[in-house]
């Protein structure tokens, strides 16, 4: 094992490629902008509060006066519905994804 975690990546010169990829398709293009068509609960700052937004509406669910509450009632809905949750900072930009279908093991790709 190398001594340098990062001279593994340095033996594979396609490694970079893959990891860069792997990391715009969780958080969508380069600017953090993501493709909202999926069917998973967005958290998401909406006039001061907090809401969910299904994938693809352009209306919210339900509005929630903390982040919390909001992502407490997206799980309960992605579990209901084996979807993905999305949550989103105050700047809009994803901060975590979290999902609850039923994703291939091992992970394709």
């Amino acid at each position: 094992m190398a001594e340098n975690p990062h001279e593994q990546f340095a033996a594979s010169p396609g490694a970079f490629r893959v990891c860069e990829a792997v990391l715009y398709s969780l958080a969508g293009e380069k600017q953090g902008t993501v493709d909202m068509a999926g069917n998973g609960q967005h958290v998401v700052p909406r006039d001061g509060k907090w809401a969910i937004r299904k994938g693809g509406a352009e209306r919210v669910t339900r509005r929630y006066n903390t982040q919390r509450e909001a992502i407490d009632a997206a799980l309960k809905i992605a579990r209901r519905q084996r979807t993905e949750v999305y949550v989103h900072g105050r700047d809009g930009r994803i901060r975590e994804r979290n999902s609850y279908g039923e994703d291939p093991f091992p992970p394709k790709g």
